[in-house]
């Protein structure tokens, strides 16, 4: 609230940071599982994998057919494409699902679940200004929930749709491999066709071995690509945050304080200012006044905020800062100020154009000094 009287976006770049985070801690999280399920070493394994093919392929081109079995082979060829084909098509199923669930876990971590212990005391100050603003944050988080889980359902969808994708592309390897089986069946019952045979299955089990590394290497890959990314989105904000905080103290506090000092100077010949304390994780800030005497009884307590509400109505026309807020305050318990104080308030009011509304008795009306206090009456 103190933010937004000030006209600072704070609270939005707090609620972005968390975002963030959330979103840092998930990644982290999902590149951590990953490492502790696939093993080390596994480029290296996939190198030695991919010279073993060549090698065998080589073995296998050298064979010599016979012309009638031409037709046999080109089927087979044929047949194996098509399994290659499918097995990179089902692949292909599988990231896409992982990612949706990946994305699923991260929307659902988006939820606002937990309680924000400053949302309590921005409700109790919002309770002193009249302002009603509980309603209007929960109608908030509630359509912020309701897009995020009409976003989770059709997520979940999707994941099934890929779900059924893979369960059509693994009936049909399966029927295309009974294919392809009978195929080499046909070829391998002819002589050295046998050792044919067996270099293709030899280098069909390569093959798999190697989709299914580069799967996991993509995997790995991404899951630290979104780390490094979610850590330098982090970082960035961060950075524009304390810039922002440093933006806030040297002009929107410092300008206020030149006000509220010098207008409580006037009154009391005391110099007092806003204080401005961040905890350390730059999640909660607390303000405060001060000064160098705090020695206030009830009377000057009422005076200070006095001074208080007329600094910010200088500071809201102020120059570097033009805020579109009311120039007006109302005061109550005047009766314990002295008159010589009124007077000084009514003049301070007038000299940065605003509106102080307070209560005066009749008898200390008629006890007033300067004669154009009568005129600003308004009622």
């Amino acid at each position: 609230m103190h933010f937004f009287l000030f006209g600072f976006n704070l609270p939005d770049l707090l609620s972005t940071k968390a975002v963030m985070n959330s979103e840092y801690q998930q990644a982290t999280k999902n590149l951590k599982a990953l490492n502790s399920i696939i093993p080390e070493g596994l480029e290296q394994r996939i190198d030695l994998l991919r010279v073993s093919v060549r090698e065998k392929e080589g073995l296998r081109d050298s064979f010599k057919i016979d012309d009638k079995f031409e037709k046999d082979e080109n089927e087979l060829f044929l047949i194996q494409d098509r399994l290659n084909q499918i097995k990179d098509s089902i692949n292909s199923v599988v990231l896409k699902k992982n990612t949706l669930i990946e994305r699923i876990k991260a929307v659902e971590d988006s939820l606002f679940k937990d309680d924000v212990r400053t949302i309590e005391y921005m409700y109790k100050e919002a309770g002193v200004l009249d302002i009603d603003i509980q309603k209007k944050f929960k109608q908030t988080i509630e359509f912020h929930n309701s897009m995020l889980s009409k976003e989770i359902s059709y997520l979940r969808d999707r994941v099934v749709r890929k779900d059924n994708e893979n369960k059509a592309l693994n009936d049909e390897y399966t029927c295309i491999a009974s294919q392809y089986n009978n195929v080499l069946k046909k070829l391998g019952s002819m002589g050295s066709l046998r050792e044919y045979t067996e270099l293709n299955n030899e280098i069909e089990r390569y093959k798999m071995d190697i989709s299914s590394i580069e799967t996991q290497i993509n995997q790995l890959k991404k899951a630290t690509k979104d780390k490094i990314n979610a850590e330098k989105n982090l970082e960035d904000l961060s950075f524009k945050l304390e810039e922002s905080i440093n933006t806030f103290k040297s002009l929107n506090l410092q300008k206020f304080n030149s006000y509220f000092s010098r207008f409580s100077n006037e009154l009391y010949k005391e110099k007092w200012f806003v204080t401005f304390s961040p905890n350390e994780e730059r999640t909660l800030f607390k303000f405060n006044i001060d000064s160098l005497t705090q020695n206030t009884g009830s009377g000057k307590k009422q005076m200070l905020v006095a001074s208080f509400d007329i600094a910010y109505m200088a500071y809201i026309q102020d120059k570097d800062i033009k805020l579109p807020y009311p120039r007006f305050a109302t005061q109550d318990k005047v009766e314990i100020i002295d008159i010589s104080y009124l007077e000084k308030l009514y003049e301070m009011v007038f000299t940065v154009n605003g509106q102080l509304i307070l209560p005066i008795i009749e008898d200390k009306f008629d006890s007033f000094t300067n004669p154009e206090i009568k005129d600003a009456i308004i009622v």
